[in-house]
């Protein structure tokens, strides 16, 4: 009875050591994920010219419906034109704005069977954002290939439809051509000015590796600027 009674006694003691034995830590090693991508904020300055104008429009919360088809193309494309915040930038620049009824303006071009945009058009007519598109390119690209500025030649006159000296303030346009050997692309720039106030400012971007390029030079009226 006594060898029974220390057995108990020692199994007693056992089994209270062992309830008191510590639990292993739970493991509180966190598995870290990556992190979410941040959506790069849309530029017309990295247009490639090969983007699709649903993927473009989808990836800035957009559709076709938020913006006109009035404005001409040419056959067998169609135009998509808004003046949204989300795509009036350029260079990081915000091209949103306008002068009186007239809106700042971005049109661009895509087929209509495989909407790819083949072209854009930037109009400004805030005098107080002229000179940012020149001032991009020419960071960008250096000096135009080519420049045509009615404003150099001081000893012109300027005549009216019916060939009577205009009178008052000049009205002068100022031409310049970059052209982007690496990307392929194309930048017509024009700029209107009266007296020296800009009034109006167009970027024409052109991708020139287009099978259609000639047709967008010649329906903007650029394939004859070098003569």
């Amino acid at each position: 009875m006594k060898i029974a009674a220390v057995n108990f006694v020692l199994l007693l003691a056992l089994i209270s050591c062992t309830s008191k034995a510590k639990k292993p830590a739970a493991d509180t090693t966190t598995v870290s994920t990556p992190a979410a991508h941040k959506a790069e904020k849309f530029d017309l300055a990295d247009l490639k010219m090969n983007e699709s104008i649903d993927d473009l429009l989808k990836a800035n919360a957009l559709s076709l419906k938020d913006g006109s088809d009035k404005e001409s193309t040419v056959m067998g494309f169609e135009s998509f034109a808004t003046s949204k915040p989300e795509l009036l930038v350029y260079d990081k620049q915000s091209l949103v704005g306008g002068a009186g009824k007239e809106k700042n303006l971005l049109v661009l071009h895509y087929g209509q069977e495989t909407h790819q945009i083949e072209m854009y058009e930037i109009k400004l007519y805030v005098a107080d954002q002229s000179g940012l598109l020149e001032r991009s390119l020419q960071k960008k690209l250096k000096k135009p290939i080519f420049i045509k500025d009615s404003s150099l030649n001081k000893s012109t006159i300027e005549l009216d439809e019916n060939g009577d000296e205009v009178k008052g303030e000049r009205n002068d346009t100022k031409f310049q051509v970059w052209d982007d050997t690496r990307s392929g692309l194309s930048y017509f720039l024009l700029e209107k000015k009266t007296g020296n106030k800009v009034v109006f400012e167009e970027l024409t971007v052109i991708n020139r590796k287009s099978e259609n390029a000639a047709m967008w030079i010649k329906f903007r009226g650029f394939d004859g600027y070098k003569k």
